[in-house]
This record gives structure tokens, sequence and C-alpha cells, in this order.
């Protein structure tokens, strides 16, 4: 343990709040006291033996990769994508589409070409990925699929078909 750490008086009460301990020093001797309730305590002993990693952002040999983490990342991702990309371009595809033919026109070009076609490709499947795995949350929320078997499989459930509506949406030109 650390003996050279200076605690304030409201640190140390902090601390004993979060470890349940009970607040019985002052602040000369607060810190060996924090110390020796701290030995005391079975679950920390227990928790300061173990050899395990304490933080699961310990990426390499400690933290197995999870397909649940994975989803949950690009789950964010895409909602991002979706506000900061797609919503503008919807609205100024909108926009354009009230001014006039010309002006929509001119905005059907640029979407036409690589970069448009590009940018709305991750656009659809974003948004698919993003609708999937909300109706999935939607399932969590009324109690279902909960056992980890289940949550896996409805990732990949939710991967496959998110490919599968980007496909179909792609290869029907809209």
């Amino acid at each position: 343990m650390i003996t050279s750490l200076i605690l304030t008086d409201m640190q140390i009460r902090f601390l004993a709040l979060c470890l349940n301990l009970e607040p019985k020093w002052t602040r000369a001797s607060g810190w060996m006291a924090l110390q020796s309730q701290l030995v005391e305590n079975p679950r920390q002993a227990k928790m300061s033996q173990s050899k395990r990693p304490m933080s699961p952002y310990m990426l390499g040999s400690y933290y197995k990769f999870q397909i649940t983490s994975l989803l949950s990342i690009l789950n964010r991702l895409t909602g991002i994508f979706l506000s900061l990309v797609t919503a503008p371009i919807l609205l100024y595809w909108l926009v354009t589409l009230a001014t006039g033919e010309q002006s929509f026109m001119a905005f059907s070009e640029c979407l036409g070409g690589v970069l448009g076609k590009l940018v709305m490709a991750v656009s659809v499947f974003c948004f698919s990925f993003h609708l999937f795995c909300g109706i999935r949350h939607l399932i969590w929320d009324a109690g279902w699929m909960m056992e980890m078997p289940q949550v896996r499989m409805s990732g990949w459930l939710a991967v496959i078909a998110s490919f599968v509506l980007t496909a179909i949406v792609l290869g029907a030109g809209l």
C-alpha cells in the first residue's frame, strides 16, 4: 500500500464512505487508520491478493475480445455518423427539393459521384445497424434474450441483418 499519500479530511471521509468504513480517525492519523481498516476488510484483502487485472480496459493478453463491446462502440459511432453526416445531408436534400429543380439537380449530381455514393452507402449501413441495435435494446428492455449466448447471437443477427438490409436498399437504388 502507499504510505506516503497525504489526504485531506474531506478525501478521507469520502474514501471511508465509498468503502463503507467507520470514520474513527483524525486527520493526523487518518491514513494509517484507514490503512489498517482496509487490511481488516476481507473483501479488499481478497482482491489485493489476486493476480487478475483491475480494469477491463487493459487490452492485450489480459482482456478477451467480446462481440458485445465491439457492437456497443460501433453503435455509438454509427449514431455519431448519423447525427453529424447523414442528418445534415438529408436536411440539405430537403432544402434543395423545396428551393427548386435546378438546385435539386445540382445536389443530385454531387451525390451521384464516387464520394457521394460512398457517403450514401455508409449512411445506409449506419442507419440499418443503428436500427437493428435499437430493436435489440428494445427486446432487452422487455426482459427477453438476456443470457450471454442469446446476447451474442442477437449481436451477430444485428450485424448480418444490417448488411442484408444495406445490400437490399443499395441494390434497389434508393
